[in-house]
């Protein structure tokens, strides 16, 4: 039996050893927890984008060719600008409780408010809807770099053009809504595919 015991060459080595260890172990530690925080990021853009494209196709989807006379005469609640949006909508939640909801049909404005998406809700002939005052409402999206609508004329003089304004004095609804979207998300840019929603009012025109 060797009772020599470790010279200090060895127990060097050793310790030389055990520290080169300790550092793949780290780094293996931190890799695996950057990889995490990054998935988790990945999955917070995923569902920024899915739960707003699913919300702004659900109003828009259902745009209503509400008309109404007005001092200046007849206009239709449908409001279209590069960065807003206003109109009358059958898409209401049967479980809200809210007012514009329980009427069956209810005004919506979107808009840009500094780097937030908002929505307000209204009654449905609330002429308050195209009044263009955006106050408080409901965040929808934060962190919006970019917003532009456009809208999809269905008329012959145009050939189905995409225009950039859609006005209260036409007669009927723009055939589609374009929406493009930028967001920032955990310091990231993240471009909103161009999301290209269908009216499918039947009745185009009161």
């Amino acid at each position: 039996m060797n009772r020599r015991g470790f010279t200090l060459m060895e127990l060097l080595i050793a310790l030389a050893i055990s520290a080169v260890m300790l550092v793949v172990l780290a780094s293996s530690m931190m890799m695996g927890y950057r990889s995490d925080e990054k998935a988790g990021e990945r999955q917070e853009e995923t569902q920024t984008l899915r739960v707003l494209s699913e919300r702004l196709t659900h109003l828009i989807r259902g745009a209503y060719p509400f008309r109404k006379r007005t001092d200046d005469g007849m206009v239709t609640f449908f409001e279209g600008k590069e960065d807003s949006l206003a109109f009358v909508t059958s898409s209401t939640s049967d479980y809200s409780g809210s007012l514009p909801d329980r009427a069956g049909l209810k005004g919506v404005r979107i808009f840009l408010k500094g780097e937030k998406l908002m929505m307000k809700e209204y009654i449905f002939f609330s002429e308050d809807l195209l009044s263009g005052e955006d106050e408080e409402g409901v965040v929808l999206a934060d962190g919006v770099e970019e917003l532009k609508f456009t809208f999809l004329d269905p008329t012959e003089d145009n050939g189905g053009d995409w225009v950039e304004e859609w006005s209260p004095e036409e007669e009927s609804l723009p055939a589609a809504v374009k929406a493009e979207i930028r967001l920032a998300v955990n310091g990231r840019k993240i471009y909103f595919p161009p999301l290209i929603i269908k009216i499918e009012s039947k009745e185009r025109t009161i």
